[in-house]
């Protein structure tokens, strides 16, 4: 904490300093192991570079200790693993990264290591850890689910730098990407939905698009669910365009500005969303509602003083995903400190925002050294207690509310005449949602995408139709499960 006050950067000029601060350390290390490592964890959060002296000592204690001592030997690894460059592979077994990935209490740690040391492991070296990897995509952890799959996507991007694709771990870490996009987890869902969707994967042309995603991202593990992705990525190219945001009636009522917005409650913890009556009905009951202005008066706002009503919101609000992984951290008896935020591959975000927990109780220092043991030990016990009560609170809440978010595409609004303010994005946002839920609405627009594309392209429909015909050959001969809506949209399709 003195050394973040000193210089907030993480960096201290003074080498004499630094070079003191060493050599304390090396003191205590010599005195006392276990205070070694706590000191030396405290230190580095804020001066990250006292570590590189000691990645030795940390790569030889780490396997050997259990518990919070082993929690903070890995963090501290994690901290300063940089200095291995290309040897780093070398290390991570040496360290028993396998065994690490196989305890669920330090699998997250683990994780982060392998997201980190991507870019300085070869194709072979990932290759051996490949299995270890592909393990957690049935793992109950969402965090080490989402870490998991952005591996993946951070070595898949690797090895087409490096023009190794051929390869039969990229085909197996494409065909997990696959599986991914039909997780249990929206954020994991949009992650990898964006991956596939960007223009280094897929064409931003949509009859080009069509034919590579039946070519490319058919894989028979994924049969189940390729209607219902597959149309959802051919959905994102006119959901991006820029005409979507045109509105679909030319001329605009000249008292637009009198409508009146419905306020809908997307809250989790509200109970009456899923027992709204359809908008038409409330609608046709107005007069009703106006009258009960007392009930509904906090549903009801006008537009005017907010500008220019915007019926639906950015595309890209929807699928945005956090920046940063949030990492808890070790702590000791004097003070817990605050979770490490690390970016998508795992580095240390510095000048992120801190919470209070670091601040220690200095007023009862004194009074908790006087106690007797006994009292202490208790009052330690039964704060680990309340703060496991709590995390598991936590969980379950944050659980919940995945499980009851509700996405609202677009806003509604009330008037003496129908609301004519609708934009593409009003139909085509509901249709994407809907056919990444529904087999039978992803069959309908699949079918109709792929007509829309021989209708407007006449003069290419004909080889266009031929590689379709020969794309679904393929897909017919490697087929495992023979999907009955999947073969019926094909069938479908040719018929056309």
């Amino acid at each position: 904490m003195c050394l973040k006050h000193i210089n907030p950067e993480g960096e201290i000029e003074d080498d004499q300093c630094s070079l003191e601060l060493k050599q304390k350390i090396e003191m205590i290390k010599r005195s006392s192991e276990e205070k070694f490592i706590y000191i030396l964890y405290g230190v580095q959060k804020n001066f990250p570079k006292i570590l590189e002296p000691f990645m030795v000592i940390i790569g030889h204690l780490a396997p050997n200790t259990y518990g919070t001592k082993k929690k903070i030997c890995l963090e501290m690894f994690l901290s300063g693993m940089e200095i291995y460059g290309n040897t780093i592979f070398r290390e991570l077994i040496t360290l028993g990264i396998r065994d690490i990935l196989k305890a669920t209490e330090n699998q997250l740690l683990g994780l982060h290591m392998i997201n980190k040391a991507a870019k300085s492991m070869t194709g072979g070296e990932i290759a051996q850890l490949s299995d270890d990897l592909l393990a957690f995509v049935d793992n109950r952890n969402v965090e080490c689910r989402d870490l998991m799959y952005e591996i993946l996507i951070n070595i898949v991007q690797i090895f087409k730098e490096r023009d190794e694709c051929e390869t039969e771990v990229y085909r197996k870490f494409l065909a997990a990407l696959l599986n991914g996009l039909s997780d249990a987890d929206t954020d994991i869902q949009n992650r990898i939905f964006t991956f596939w969707s960007n223009e280094r994967n897929l064409s931003q042309k949509l009859s080009e698009r069509f034919l590579a995603i039946l070519k490319e991202l058919y894989d028979p593990k994924a049969e189940k669910h390729f209607l219902e992705y597959a149309t959802q990525l051919l959905l994102d190219l006119p959901v991006h365009n820029a005409n979507s945001k045109d509105q679909l009636f030319i001329n605009q009522m000249e008292n637009d500005h009198k409508l009146q917005e419905y306020e809908i409650n997307v809250s989790w913890r509200s109970k009456s969303n899923h027992a709204t009556m359809p908008l038409f009905v409330e609608s046709q009951q107005r007069q009703v509602i106006v009258g009960s202005s007392l009930q509904m008066g906090q549903m009801l706002k006008a537009t005017a003083s907010e500008g220019f009503f915007q019926p639906t919101q950015e595309p890209t609000a929807i699928t945005k995903i956090p920046e940063t992984f949030s990492l808890s951290t070790g702590s000791s008896l004097l003070f817990t400190l605050p979770p490490q935020m690390l970016d998508r591959q795992s580095r240390h975000v510095h000048g992120a925002p801190e919470s209070g927990a670091l601040k220690a109780p200095q007023g009862n220092l004194r009074k908790r050294f006087i106690r007797d043991k006994e009292k202490v030990h208790k009052e330690h016990a039964l704060k680990v207690i309340e703060r496991k009560n709590f995390e598991s609170q936590k969980r379950i809440n944050t659980r919940r509310a995945k499980e009851n978010e509700v996405v609202l595409f677009r806003r509604y609004r009330f008037g003496d005449f129908p609301d004519l303010l609708i934009n593409g994005l009003a139909l085509l946002l509901p249709l994407q949602a809907l056919a990444k839920k529904d087999a039978i609405v992803a069959r309908h627009m699949f079918i109709s995408l792929y007509t829309g594309i021989i209708t407007h392209n006449p003069d290419h429909a004909k080889a266009f139709q031929e590689s379709v015909s020969s794309s679904i050959s393929a897909i017919l001969n490697v087929s495992r499960n023979c999907e009955a809506i999947v073969f019926a949209t094909f069938y479908g399709s040719g018929s056309e």
